[in-house]
């Protein structure tokens, strides 16, 4: 492949198969890795969203003259950026669906909280209160 075109179409085969990995070998394992977002906390999702919209947006100020990216490495970032980014919305919209042994939450340091059914009872009525007299000792 010469040059630009080998560039271009490495990138988008690199950022394109990282999608299709993720969401065929660590979606289905391991589910959201970031439970308070719902679809959006998939590997894929955030792998593709975040790096992907970095290198998009990298390789587009390289493209234009600024940024830390020029030439073949704005073109690659860019043509790696834009399937990852892509890849990345598409796996939010339309989630797989977890093998069965999945761990669907991620990861805690912090020991599981023990679940305790408390029934309540009933006591009988009580008398209305007595009127106690005080004393005073001397």
């Amino acid at each position: 492949m010469e040059g630009k075109v080998g560039v271009v179409v490495m990138g988008a085969a690199i950022g394109s198969a990282q999608t299709f990995i993720l969401r065929e070998f660590v979606d289905k394992q391991y589910g959201t890795i970031i439970p308070g977002i719902g679809n959006w906390g998939y590997p894929s999702v955030v792998a593709g969203v975040g790096i992907g919209g970095i290198a998009t947006l990298l390789g587009i100020m390289g493209t234009m003259g600024k940024g830390p990216l020029y030439g073949d490495a704005a073109t690659a970032a860019l043509s790696y950026g834009v399937p990852a980014l892509i890849g990345g919305i598409f796996s939010a919209l339309y989630p797989v669906t977890p093998a069965a042994g999945a761990r669907l939450t991620a990861p805690s340091s912090a020991p599981a909280l023990k679940t305790v059914r408390v029934t309540p009872t009933r006591t009988a009525p009580s008398a209305a209160p007595s009127t106690a007299s005080s004393k005073i000792l001397a």
